[in-house]
């Protein structure tokens, strides 16, 4: 056994005590291939000869439990030992995800399919470091001389990292060259080929799966069965049920393994260097270190680090937007042939490489960027299932697990009713072997008995209402490919929202430019606005001063704005269309310049990377530092052609620009004007210019902070992003269905304040505090009125105030989670902010999906709405992630919504909460249904009488099949209701509400029971001359208990398929309504009126009418008994919950030493049992013992 410590593995690792703590996030590839432990183990003769001997002697069922228990079983026919002699490794990663991997000589195709037991190749002659074995697709190779914690073992399994093979080449050799023959035969040995490649099992081999499963099984023991006893008609039923359920979820599960090997294989040929020589080989046989030659309008099947040249990318796989990204190489491969080039090739960090000079696997090359007679050249960074696109593919087959009590309950459930049916087999063993029947019937009746106990049918019925809610959703365009999330979606009250592009429009409107006069006197001029008539293509400026005096546009700073405006972006030419973000061509066009690039102008100044022309001035590109989103901002050298003065110039976030800005040049003004655009939901950006001294020797990469440092601030640009119309109507509805909403955003927080009060996140009366990180200390500061703050520890307010609500910063969160994390006091105000905080700006994609699971800490089921990569980890990480992208980098949501709206939202949450309801209805239903059944037969047990085939099937086929069915075709509610469905079977009201009702069925049937044995005409029905083997049917009480059972199943069936808040009216599902009344109709009419033939053929004695009519009493009596307990058992169960609600008195909470010692240090202590009192009020509701906020809408005083 091995187990993963620190220094072996960044994916095996434990943090040392007394090691001081950073949070943070795993990436997806720690998410998905963290692993918990190792254990070795290797063949041990005996018990491998004693488990085919089982096999052997049980008639083959050995080989079946080693199907559904196939790590149980291995570890059986195994014996664990270190792992250099392991033939086999027990890997469990942290998602508990646990898989036997098959130890095999390195190879360069693994056989996926030779991960099964026995199937191991010979290791005695494979040295260990040429031993391997696959987890997860991932390649695990064995390396010596580390001597773990558990087991003295000199060594141990880690995975393969591309990464050091490529600071190992570049220690060795200048990459530019390539790699020759042997070394490539040797990497491609440790890396395997460069496919994401999923084996498709045969259709024979699905088959037997779905055949094997352990339903499908029972099914089939319950068709031989009844075979055996002539029960043919319900048993074809069940037999066509089960095999048409069995093929379709075949076919699904076929269509869904080859759209997602369409999605993830790819092979193409490329032009690799080996040798010294171009060479043409497939893409599989590319490894890690090969130098490929890439060609325009390429879709690039590995990830490359790009050497030579530049060339335009289509990222939309992974970011989900169709914005051209330019790619360039790193610095020091741009002169391969210069020794400085080797030596520097020798220093790079990998592992930190921009993402703006990788290529990534699944993009697009549109475009080359390069002279005439050059090429662009790349080397491969990562292959296979390493590469972006194929953590991607593992995210897909590899879901993060989810935990929904229902269905875990619902298992545990079917093993109460087996353990019943095991009660009822020893029944009927007694009885029958009283009466003296032979042991062949006997067994026969008492495995019959678990048949109903535990319905094969159950399965269907437990999928009915998810299959009809995901059939509407795929009508309204919401399409599910994780159907167990659609019955989640019925929990959520908690919704967390992207902004743009979720709640806003993608695009933004430019409003105008807010320039300062002078960079000597800084002060805001007025607004220069933007007339829409003119924006298409260059022109005549577009922009103007918005007043008639324009005294002071002519100084300094208009100018250079304006050559902010026509530089500082990303822009370019892909054909003859200039592309780009959408914000950046706005904003480009409104200056009516044009844009000229090597690859469209023949005469063009290979100096610059490209030139913005307008009129006479024309300002050339050197150098562009791109945008990142961690820096918040972009900048280019550019260089004035008229006058030859270069500047540095910036656009960007105004808090990042105001740190980096000349002070100077700040006007004194400038937080109120940014705030008075931000209030009114303006999305602003800063520029900023500085003078600039460029020599081409530079190394630019490495002098970004220095160039962007200390520039001269000149105005904002303003832009409007418009709300979605379908944006405020879905809050609404969420609002008003209590389920709380929360906007996640990279945006500014005061312009996310704007818009979460404009669509209703936040009430428009609210106060909004903001929650930054100023001087390493957290900050809480009312958005209106600077002297209104609230103590960072209780949260409360310095005066007092109405309701309010808290928006974060992403790096004020960064230091409360931290925090939280790893010191005890933090978690009060911690928690007191995730409950009062509805606004979360500038948050990073790992800020949005950390921030999503301390709500699911908190024991909220959370939801997450978003568009593009950045929201993809979010999406992943909450209960229920709706993408509204199509891109491929979205697939790993739940839900897809190809209409680019939330609206789908409350359709989803409405559809969910109708599913669990349908589900929980027709469990409970098939659980009375079938102890209903369980009782008559027991009871007519005694009288050595069996329910006849015909009499099954009515109550089967006739009765309770078609109900189950239709019940599901019940519509969801159209009102989002404020309370959502129960998600748990084993809560003390739902369990005593379904033990209720066959506590009353079995008190009816007995007393049915003992009262047709009391009445004057009532004889023992003389079956001396029957065949042993007969049902025996026709006696008094098997016929009065069958005519009885059929008014339970009828009333509970109605009973159960009223919906409640969560489903239409029942009369609203004619389909249900119709059949209902049919069998209740034929029921009566088996009742009162007597056909000898008919009576003949259901096995029912003729019996006296008033007896007749007793058994219709008291069947309307036991339904008017159901629906009192079930009405009155809602009514004691909401009553006792409010009354807990309303009545629930917090438990004091013992505060610590150092807890009481950071809380009132400086206190005297006289005002400390005051203080403490205040303390205590304000964490009250997220104290343990105590009660968490209702709605989380406000926070009040």
């Amino acid at each position: 056994m091995s187990r993963g410590s620190k220094g072996t593995s960044p994916l095996l690792r434990a943090v040392p005590s007394g090691m001081a703590f950073e949070h943070k996030r795993l990436t997806l590839e720690e998410e998905i291939l963290e692993i918990e432990y190792m254990k070795g183990y290797m063949r041990h003769p005996t018990r491998n000869a004693i488990y085919w001997i089982m096999i052997i002697f049980t008639g083959g069922v050995g080989l079946l439990l080693a199907h559904w228990f196939p790590i149980q079983i291995a570890k059986f026919r195994s014996r664990q030992c270190h792992l250099p002699e392991a033939t086999y490794v027990l890997v469990r990663g942290r998602d508990g995800h646990k898989e036997m991997c098959a130890v095999e000589p390195l190879a360069v195709e693994p056989a996926y399919l030779r991960t099964g037991w026995g199937q191991t190749d010979n290791l005695h002659n494979v040295p260990l470091n040429d031993r391997m074995f696959i987890y997860k697709y991932w390649r695990f190779i064995y390396v010596p001389d580390r001597l773990e914690r558990s087991i003295a073992s000199p060594g141990t399994f880690r995975p393969v990292k591309p990464v050091e093979t490529l600071d190992a080449l570049c220690r060795q050799q200048n990459m530019m060259s390539g790699l020759t023959a042997p070394m490539h035969n040797s990497l491609a040995l440790t890396h395997g080929r460069n496919i994401i490649d999923l084996p498709i099992p045969s259709i024979p081999k699905l088959l037997l799966t779905e055949v094997l499963h352990p339903f499908f099984v029972f099914q089939i023991y319950s068709v031989i069965l009844w075979t055996t006893e002539e029960y043919y008609y319900y048993a074809v039923a069940i037999f066509v049920i089960a095999t048409i359920t069995a093929i379709l979820s075949l076919v699904e599960v076929r269509r869904n393994l080859l759209s997602i090997r369409q999605l993830a294989r790819y092979e193409v040929p490329v032009e690799v260097m080996r040798d010294g020589a171009i060479k043409s080989v497939s893409s599989s046989d590319l490894v890690p270190g090969d130098v490929v030659v890439v060609p325009p309008d390429f879709l690039l099947p590995c990830d490359l680090l790009l050497l030579s040249g530049q060339c335009v990318v289509n990222e939309s796989m992974l970011t989900g937007e169709s914005v051209p990204v330019i790619k360039s190489p790193l610095t020091v491969f741009q002169d391969s042939s210069s020794s400085s080039s080797s030596s520097s090739s020798r220093s790079i960090d990998f592992t930190t490489v921009d993402p703006r000079h990788v290529l990534f696997a699944g993009t697009k090359v549109l475009e080359l960027r390069v002279p005439a007679g050059t090429r662009v050249l790349g080397a491969v960074m990562t292959t296979g299932f390493q590469t972006n696109k194929g953590l991607l593919v593992l995210s897909i087959l590899y879901p993060k697990p989810t935990h929904f009590q229902f269905f875990s309950q619902s298992m545990k459930f079917m093993g109460v009713l087996a353990g019943v049916a095991l009660i009822g087999f020893a029944v009927v063993v007694w009885r029958l072997h009283a009466f003296g029947v032979d042991a062949g019937t006997i067994v026969q009746k008492g495995f019959d008995l678990i048949t109903i106990v535990v319905p094969p049918a159950l399965p269907m019925a437990m999928s009915v209402g998810c299959a009809f809610a995901m059939n509407i959703l795929r009508h309204r365009k919401v399409f599910c490919v994780s159907p167990p999330r659609v019955n989640m979606a019925g929990k959520i009250n908690m919704m967390c929202f992207d902004k743009t592009g979720t709640l806003t429009e993608e695009g933004l409107d430019l409003m105008g430019v807010r320039p300062v006069g002078s960079l000597s006197s800084p002060s805001f001029h007025p607004m220069m606005t933007v007339f829409t008539q003119s924006v298409s293509g260059p022109g005549s400026p577009l922009l103007r001063p918005n007043t008639q005096d324009g005294a002071g546009m002519q100084q300094d700073a208009t100018p250079l704005i304006h050559m902010v405006m026509m530089t500082c972006h990303s822009l370019t030419h892909v054909g003859l269309e200039l592309t780009g973000d959408p914000l950046e061509s706005k904003i480009f066009h409104a200056t009516g310049a044009r844009l000229d690039e090597p690859h469209t102008s023949p005469a063009f100044d290979s100096a610059y990377i490209s030139i913005a022309k307008k009129g006479n001035t024309s300002y050339g590109v050197y150098h562009q530092y791109e945008f990142i989103p961690a820096l918040q901002r972009m900048s280019v050298i550019v260089r004035d052609m008229t006058t030859g003065q270069i500047y540095v110039c910036l656009k960007g976030s105004p808090e990042m620009i105001y740190d980096l800005a000349r002070k100077a040049s700040l006007p004194g003004d400038y937080q109120t004007v940014l705030n008075e655009y931000a209030h009114q939901g303006f999305r602003v950006l800063a520029c900023a210019v500085k003078e600039y001294t460029y020599n081409k020797d530079m190394d630019l990469h490495s002098m970004r902070t220095d160039a962007e440092q200390d520039a001269s601030f000149l105005g904002f640009i303003v832009m409007q992003n418009r709300l979605k119309p379908q944006t405020t109507p879905a809050i609404d509805v969420l609002n008003r269905a209590h389920v709380r909403s929360v906007m996640i955003t990279g945006d500014n927080p005061l312009t996310a304040i704007c818009i979460a009060k404009e669509c209703g996140i936040v009430p428009r009366e609210n106060r909004i505090f903001k929650c930054d990180l100023v001087n390493d200390r957290l900050t809480f500061v009312d958005t209106l009125d600077e002297t209104l703050t609230l103590d960072a520890i209780t949260l409360q307010p310095s005066r007092p105030t109405g309701p309010f609500a808290l928006a974060v910063t992403g790096r004020a969160f960064d230091s409360l989670l931290a925090d939280y994390k790893y010191q005890a006091l933090a978690k009060y105000p911690f928690l007191k902010i995730l409950s009062g905080g509805s606004i979360f700006a500038r948050m990073s994609p790992e800020n949005k999906a950390s921030l999503v699971e301390e709500y699911q800490a908190m024991g909220l089921y959370v939801g997450m709405c978003g568009d593009g990569a950045n929201d993809c980890i979010a999406l992943r990480a909450a209960h229920v992630g709706v993408s509204l992208s199509t891109a491929e980098a979205s697939v790993s949501a739940p839900f897809t919504s190809s209409q680019a709206s939330i609206a789908c939202i409350p359709l989803l949450l409405r559809e969910g909460r109708s599913s669990l309801a349908t589900s929980f209805q027709l469990f409970r239903f098939m659980a009375v249904y079938s102890m209903i059944q369980f009782t008559t037969a027991i009871m007519v047990t005694f009288n050595m009488s069996f329910l006849g085939n015909f009499q099954y099937l009515y109550e089967d086929l006739w009765i309770v099949f078609p109900l189950v069915i239709l019940l599901g075709r019940s519509r969801s509610s159209p009102h989002l209701s404020k309370k959502r469905p129960s998600g748990r079977l084993f809560s003390v009201y739902n369990l005593a509400g379904t033990l209720g009702h066959i506590v009353l069925v079995f008190l009816f049937q007995t007393f049915i029971y003992v009262r047709v044995q009391q009445k004057s005409w009532y004889y023992v029905v003389d079956n001396t001359n029957n065949d042993p083997t007969d049902s025996n049917s026709a006696i008094f009480e098997t016929s009065s208990l069958f005519l009885f059972a059929n008014f339970q199943y009828l009333t509970l069936a109605f009973l159960f398929s009223l919906g409640g808040r969560w489903k239409q009216p029942i009369y609203t599902n004619f389909m249900f309504c119709a059949w209902w009344l049919m069998t209740v109709v034929t029921s009566l009419l088996l009742l009162f009126f007597y056909n000898p033939a008919i009576h003949a053929f259901f096995q029912i004695l003729w019996m006296p009418r008033n007896w007749i009519l007793e058994i219709f009493f008291w069947g309307l009596f036991n339904g008017f008994i159901f629906v009192v307990f079930e009405i009155g058992f809602g009514v004691l169960k909401s009553t006792q919950q409010f009354t807990r609600n309303k009545g629930m008195r917090r438990k004091p909470h013992k505060i610590s030493r150092d807890e009481f010692t950071m809380l009132f240090s400086g206190v005297s202590s006289s005002e400390r049992p005051s203080k403490r009192r205040t303390v205590m009020q304000a964490l009250g509701k997220v104290l343990p013992g105590g009660r968490r906020q209702k709605g989380f809408h406000t926070m009040e005083e």
